[in-house]
């Protein structure tokens, strides 16, 4: 029963955690579409239709940039970011994480921040200021306030760099693709970006009020469940997809004559929904006790009848031998 169990869960930690996803909301899409007002510090507000997020004046007509088409840059894939049908640059997303290649590759976004962690892009070293959440048309998104990091001179300190949200982009920065506007003393503002012609967010939005869980709802705990073999999630949350890892600290390899296992299997949880906020984590293990299973956090546990729980010494058979060992265990019990 144990090599059994112990073959099964070893093909789901690899077929398991090769179709987890980790729910991160895309930016990288073919499609995305950004229109983006430049900066120029030399005019006046009288001059200008727009401003930015310090007040400086934007002027001119916004420059549309859109991902069109991939490709390979020594090995990896990329999406191609395009202006004036002319590409700009090179983008790719892993998660929570957006990368860009001009002369080689830098990570222009990290949406997985906690409030006071600190990033390095090409922009600087930036540290969140704040995170919360802001809804715009149906979907919650991560938002983060990016303070730059100055630590010399008499400007030490930290100001306002960008607004980053989650799928979006930066609202001086979107799609963080501009570093000859900084190169060149001027900026750039994100009027809207869109995906297939559709506005998921604008410049306003980036100041939009923060909302609580309460206000976007919250996704239902997942449940866990054991059944002949397999791992099943639920969630009372309609529509709601499960999102699941599998954690075994025994896998890898090594050299030598011995191996310890700790054969313990951790599988872990959460819900996700567009619009509401992720589930509570739920936490399931699979270890074994005297060579028979010890399930423990799931919501229900099916096993064949012969699944050998009654085999107490672990031999492969239920007999007298383990009723000797029932009796044996109880009356050392009873000693104590």
């Amino acid at each position: 029963m144990e090599k059994r169990l112990f073959t099964i869960i070893v093909s789901a930690v690899a077929t398991l955690a090769a179709a987890a996803q980790d729910g991160s909301l895309p930016l990288v899409e073919e499609g995305r579409t950004w229109n983006i007002v430049g900066l120029h510090p030399g005019a006046t507000i009288e001059d200008c239709d727009y401003t930015d997020l310090y007040g400086r004046p934007c002027v001119g007509k916004p420059h549309q940039y859109v991902i069109e088409g991939d490709s390979v840059i020594e090995g990896t894939a990329y999406k191609r970011l395009r202006c004036g049908g002319k590409t700009t640059t090179y983008m790719r997303q892993e998660g929570p994480r957006v990368y860009v290649y001009y002369s080689g590759e830098s990570l222009a976004y990290d949406f997985s921040l906690n409030e006071r962690d600190t990033i390095d892009t090409f922009g600087g070293r930036l540290v969140a200021d704040k995170v919360d959440t802001v809804k715009v048309n149906g979907v919650c998104r991560r938002r983060l306030t990016m303070n730059c990091i100055s630590e010399f001179g008499d400007d030490g300190g930290e100001w306002l760099a960008d607004i980053w949200v989650e799928g979006i982009g930066g609202a001086v920065s979107s799609p963080s693709l501009f570093p000859m506007w900084a190169t060149t003393g001027n900026s750039a503002r994100m009027e809207s970006c869109l995906q297939d012609g559709n506005l998921l967010f604008s410049w306003d939005d980036f100041k939009a009020s923060g909302i609580t869980a309460d206000d976007a709802g919250k996704c239902a705990t997942p449940a866990i469940a054991y059944d002949n073999g397999r791992l099943l999630f639920s969630c009372a949350t309609e529509g709601a997809e499960c999102v699941y890892e599998i954690k075994c600290a025994d896998a890898g390899g090594g050299r030598g004559n011995e191996a310890v296992l700790g054969r313990t299997y951790e599988i872990s949880v959460r819900a996700t929904l567009d619009g509401w906020h992720d589930s509570d984590v739920a936490v399931a293990t699979i270890g074994w006790r005297n060579g028979r299973p010890v399930m423990e956090g799931f919501s229900s546990v099916t096993m064949d009848a012969g699944d050998g729980s009654a085999d107490v010494n672990g031999d492969g058979a239920v007999d007298v031998a383990d009723i000797a060992g029932v009796i044996a265990v109880m009356a050392e019990k009873a000693s104590e």
